[in-house]
């Protein structure tokens, strides 16, 4: 059967030329990054000049504040929804910050019954653990970038040639300045020595 509908042809995407880790203005759809973001002093100053108010955004908290106090009051709202600080270990409690206290100090079971103190350690031994490794990264670095001048060293040595003065001066210099290095190295220098 043959039919006048056309079939819908698939839409070809336009590369995408916008630097990574970008995103778009969604006022003048302008591409900005996080380098080329810049305060605008002026909004700031008019911001602190404001004396209109607007209640707290918290259900429960009928604070009135100006705008230029608003992330200050945030920060210590009591009506502010928080979760327990067990959340990770199983505990689905959330509440306002106000009643955090009460949560922790007897309803909380990972909070009570030793359960908390055992939580604890196990924060404080992670934590432990994990500059630990951070140590033990830092130290195979190092063993790794010292291996690496020791092989580069040492292929050095390896393609010396008696017939190039520099390499002539280079063993005479080792010989002289560091004989215990160069005594540990003599098979090395072996080609220019026989």
């Amino acid at each position: 059967i043959l039919s006048n509908q056309r079939t819908p042809q698939p839409q070809q995407s336009q590369p995408n030329t916008d630097p990574p880790n970008s995103a778009k203005c969604p006022h003048c759809r302008s591409t900005f990054t996080s380098q080329s973001i810049t305060r605008d002093a002026s909004l700031l100053n008019e911001l602190q000049r404001c004396t209109h108010t607007i209640p707290c955004p918290f259900p429960g908290c009928y604070t009135e504040l100006t705008v230029a106090n608003l992330k200050a009051h945030e920060a210590i709202c009591p009506h502010l929804k928080m979760r327990c600080r067990y959340a990770e270990w199983g505990c689905n409690w959330v509440g306002k910050k106000r009643d955090m206290e009460r949560h922790e100090g007897g309803e909380c079971e990972f909070c009570n019954r030793g359960l908390g103190k055992m939580v604890e350690r196990m924060r404080r031994m992670d934590l432990g653990c994990g500059h630990l490794l951070q140590q033990h990264h830092v130290q195979l670095h190092g063993t790794n970038r010292m291996l690496y001048l020791q092989t580069r060293w040492m292929n050095m040595i390896r393609g010396r040639n008696a017939g190039n003065i520099f390499d002539v001066l280079q063993l005479a210099y080792e010989a002289a300045c560091f004989p215990g290095r160069f005594s540990l190295c003599k098979d090395l220098w072996g080609t220019m020595l026989s």
